[in-house]
This record gives structure tokens, C-alpha cells and sequence, in this order.
């Protein structure tokens, strides 16, 4: 807003003239720089004013927007005798409205540590004045874009100031994140001002941190399948870049890594120097040759351990009593142990028709171990069968026991399968003799006969069903084809067939097949 001021002529002798003939033009000037004169309310410019004749005063109005003790000085051209007139003025500043940052911070820092040139913010009015009545509290806040748009995620301290005289003199600000930050510099709702980036690096070490982990489930004397990375880092977690220090890995049996494991842990190289270019230090061939649970502790002189989460260190899968064959229907208790319970059994190759049950339900599993019946299917020849066992491990392990189920293993009369009658016109009988050739369990035999056309063919003497037939007993049946009789008498020309089927008494089954021609 424009003050009116008022000028007047006078003589020289200080009396009040109105005799101005043709008007007396009077300078006006100050000696701010951001001065502005009216001639009338603030609506036209003028360095000057025109005192009219017959009038000893003239108005004219004076804005300034810089603030501070100023002049307004007035003359008049053309007097022969010039008496020139001044009058001292303040020009108060105008209403705070933005923060600016006249001492920049360093442009490096230390993790947590105060930067060496601390900035310096003003809190100015529209026209860039000072508000040295101004006490605000000024916050710093970190950003990682130039232009303080993206907030940082580290922490800053020393970072909030009360100005004094509309200045905010920072003495501690610091920055605990490595990376560039910014500063915006905040108050209320005043304009924010940004300040230039600060390089921060890492302060001095101070603990060891399992940047890798090692892999929690890792089997005896072997590699462990992730090898561990230790990283060296500062108070505030920032890696310690240029670090070297020489890192040990021990395995503890309990968490927290309070007591020491009895096993034996090695490695490619242990200790381990950090390799100064990146802080860390990257293990290779780190394994334990003992079945148990354990803790990797890392060390190094004074800086604060590292301890791994549990890790389970186990023995190899094994199928501790693999069998070579079995009868049929013979249950087998298979013994595990190693690998990462609890275990899974299936028959990956099923010729018999054998079945995997639970816990072993013939006897006591033995201590440490875990224990499941497989019984061997009622195959007639012998056959091949696959045990697995597979454990829990997060890559699982299996172990497998290819196992011959010998079967019933019946023959008749030496000879091979099929039984050939010929051809034939007329009826013959033949007498098989069935043989137990020890693989079946004694007991009594099923013996059953089935032709495929019951007009040709028909059994005669059976002494084998339901006989009790021993290792390496015999028994014996006849059977009749009915090459000139068959069909009630009228034989049709062709190739028929029968089987006789044996089961013993352990449930292994045999089939012998018959055939014959009518020509």
C-alpha cells in the first residue's frame, strides 16, 4: 500500500509561498533500489510533482518493498538558490512467505555423523525481505530427488532449528541412510527450498550380518547348497564398503549361538577376509559332518556376531535292509533312517499288485529309525518290484530297493507254457502233473479248469485241489479234449483252447494254457 506524503514550498526564509507562477515541479527520489512514486493513488507512476500556482502543497505517494531504514529526498530545478529537503522512512517487511537456503550443506557426509558445513535458512517475506522478527522452527527433511520429491527411508537428526531473527542456523543436522540426500527445508505453510545433495558413506564398522544365508536343511560332509555371505556393516546397517576384516565361521548348537556344536564344520577358506570393495565376505565349501540341528556364528575382533537361524544337518536317505527277493505276499519291514522325516513309502514299479501299509505291525522298529511294511503282491511268475522311500527335505531325497517277487512258480510236468494237444480226430487224455517248486508257501492249492468251449474239452482225475502241496510235493490231473466226440458227436474243424489255473496257498498264481486243432 502507497503512503501519501506532502510537500510545500517556502521562501528562504522558511515562510509558506503560493507564489508559484506556471507551478513549481518538484524531484522526488530515495535511496532504495525497490522504490515506486505516484503522482496520484497509486495508479500513476512519477518521479516528480507539480506544485500549482497559487498553492503552497502538493501530494504524491511512495511504496517500497525493500525493507529496512531508507530516505526520501526532494529538490526543485531551476532555482537560482536550491534548498534541498529530506525525510527518513522504515519500511517493514511484508508477511513471511517462503524459506530460503543461503548456506548449503557439505557436499559429504558420514553416516550419522554431523556434515561439516551446516546450512543456514532464512525465513523471508514475497519480496525476499528478512523476518528478523521471526522465531519459526525450521525441519530438514531428507529426499533422494534433486527437486526433494522422493522421500528418503533413512533417518535424520539434529534436523529441526528455531530461527532467530528470521534465521535458522543448523549446528548437528546429520543423515544415517548411505546414499544422496537432499534437505527440504519446512515451516508451516511457508514456501519449502531444497537444498543440494550431500554424498552420505558408511561410518565405521561395526556388526557382522548374514547378507546370504546359508541353506536350513543341508546333508552330512556335503556342500552346503547355499553358501553363506557375511556383510560388514555400520551402526545405522550400511554396508561397510572398504572393509577387509577377517570373518570366522564357527557352528553352535543351540540359538543365539551361546555353546559350541561337537561336529565339525569346514570350509574353502576359514577365516574369511572381506573382500574391500563391497564389505562382504562369500564363503565356498562350507559343510558339517554331524546329523543335527546347528547355528552359524560369524566373528570378527570387535565387531558384534552374526548368528544364522537353525539349520538341519542330516545323515543320507537310506533303505537301511534292502531286500534282494521275496515270496509272494511276504511282508517286508523296511528300516529308515537319515534324510528329513517325516518319510513318504510308494511302489514305483508295482508288478506284483503289492501294497505299502504304515508302521511296521511284525515287530519293534528299531531306535532312531522309522519303520513300514510293504507286502509283495500274489504274482504267478516272477517279477520285479521298486521300493521308495522319499523324505520331507525342501529338495526332497528318495532312496529305492529294486526287490524279485519269485511268484508261485508252479510247473507241470517240466514242460513249457502252452500245453499243445496237436492236431487231432480223436479224444485224448493227458495227466499234468503240477510241481511246487519251492518258492510257495506250503499249504493247500486251488486248482481250477476252464475251457473255452465246454463241449471240447473236460476234466477228469484232480488230485490237487485243495491238496496240501509241500515244497517240491506233486500232484496231478487229467484233462480229456474231445477231438471225435466234442459237440454230442459232430466235431466242428478248428483251434480251441482251456487253461488250468493254480493258486497257492500263500496266494501266488500260476495259468498253464491247452490248446488243440480238429482238423
Amino acid at each position: 500500500v502507497a503512503t501519501a506524503i506532502t510537500v510545500r514550498t517556502k521562501d528562504q526564509y522558511g515562510n509558506i509561498t503560493t507564489d508559484n507562477p506556471g507551478g513549481t515541479t518538484v524531484n522526488i527520489s530515495t535511496d532504495s533500489s525497490a522504490e515506486t512514486m505516484y503522482s496520484d493513488a497509486c495508479s500513476t507512476g512519477s518521479g516528480t510533482v507539480v506544485v500549482a500556482d497559487a498553492s503552497s502543497t502538493q501530494t504524491f505517494y511512495y511504496k517500497d518493498t525493500l525493507a529496512g531504514g531508507h530516505n526520501i529526498n526532494v529538490s526543485v530545478a531551476g532555482f537560482t538558490t536550491q534548498n534541498a529537503d529530506s525525510a527518513a522512512y522504515t519500511i517493514d517487511p511484508a508477511a513471511a512467505n517462503k524459506l530460503i537456503i543461503t548456506t548449503e550443506p557439505s557436499g559429504t557426509g558420514t553416516a550419522g555423523s554431523a556434515v561439516a558445513q551446516q546450512p543456514v535458512v532464512e525465513i523471508r517475506d514475497t519480496y525476499d525481505n528478512v523476518r528478523t522478527a521471526d522465531t519459526d522452527t525450521i525441519t530438514m527433511t531428507g529426499y533422494t530427488a534433486s527437486n526433494c520429491t522422493s522421500a528418503s527411508g533413512g533417518t535424520s537428526t539434529g534436523n529441526t532449528k528455531a530461527a532467530a531473527s528470521g534465521v535458522a542456523t543448523f549446528t548437528a543436522l546429520a543423515h544415517q541412510l548411505v546414499e544422496t540426500v537432499y534437505f527440504k527445508a519446512t515451516t508451516g505453510g511457508l514456501t519449502a527450498d531444497c537444498t543440494t545433495g550431500v554424498v552420505i558413506s558408511a561410518a565405521a564398522p561395526n556388526k557382522l550380518v548374514f547378507k546370504t544365508a546359508p541353506s536350513n536343511e543341508n546333508q552330512t560332509s556335503t556342500n552346503f547348497g547355499t553358501q553363506p555371505i557375511v556383510e560388514v556393516q555400520d551402526q545405522y546397517s550400511n554396508i561397510a564398503l572398504t572393509a577387509t576384516d577377517s570373518i570366522t565361521l564357527a557352528a553352535h548348537d543351540a540359538g543365539g549361538c551361546g555353546s559350541v556344536a561337537g561336529g565339525t564344520l569346514s570350509a574353502s577358506s576359514n577365516p574369511l577376509a572381506a573382500n574391500g570393495t563391497n564389505g562382504t565376505a562369500t564363503f565356498a565349501g562350507v559343510q558339517y559332518d554331524t546329523a543335527e540341528t546347528i547355528y552359524l556364528k560369524a566373528t570378527s575382533g570387535g565387531l558384534t556376531m552374526a548368528c544364522s537361524g537353525a539349520l538341519v544337518i542330516y545323515a543320507p536317505l537310506t533303505i537301511d535292509d534292502k531286500e534282494v527277493s521275496v515270496n509272494t505276499l511276504t511282508v517286508t519291514m523296511y528300516e529308515i533312517s537319515g534324510g528329513i522325516g517325516p518319510y513318504t513309502p510308494s511302489i514305483t514299479t508295482n508288478n506284483s499288485g503289492g501294497s505299502v501299509g504304515g508302521m511296521y505291525t511284525g515287530g519293534a522298529c528299531p531306535g532312531g529309525k522309522s519303520c513300514f511294511d510293504w507286502t509283495a503282491g500274489a504274482t504267478g511268475n516272477a517279477v520285479s518290484d521298486t521300493m521308495e522311500i522319499a523324505d520331507s527335505a525342501t529338495a526332497t531325497n528318495t532312496d529305492t530297493d529294486a526287490v524279485t517277487v519269485n511268484g508261485a512258480d508252479f510247473d507241470i510236468d517240466g514242460t513249457s507254457d502252452p500245453e499243445a494237444y496237436g492236431t487231432t480226430g480223436i479224444d485224448v487224455t493227458n495227466t499234468f502233473v503240477v510241481v511246487n517248486n519251492g518258492n510257495t508257501t506250503s499249504g493247500a492249492i486251488t486248482v481250477t479248469f476252464t475251457p473255452d468251449d465246454a463241449a471240447y474239452w473236460t476234466a477228469g482225475a484232480d488230485t490237487c485241489d485243495t491238496t496240501d502241496l509241500g515244497a517240491t510235493s506233486t500232484c496231478s490231473i487229467d484233462i480229456t479234449f474231445l477231438g471225435a466226440t466234442g459237440n454230442a458227436s459232430s466235431p466242428v474243424s478248428g483251434p480251441y483252447t482251456a487253461t488250468i489255473t493254480v493258486v497257492g496257498a500263500s496266494g501266488g498264481t500260476q495259468t498253464f494254457n491247452l490248446t488243440a486243432t480238429i482238423p
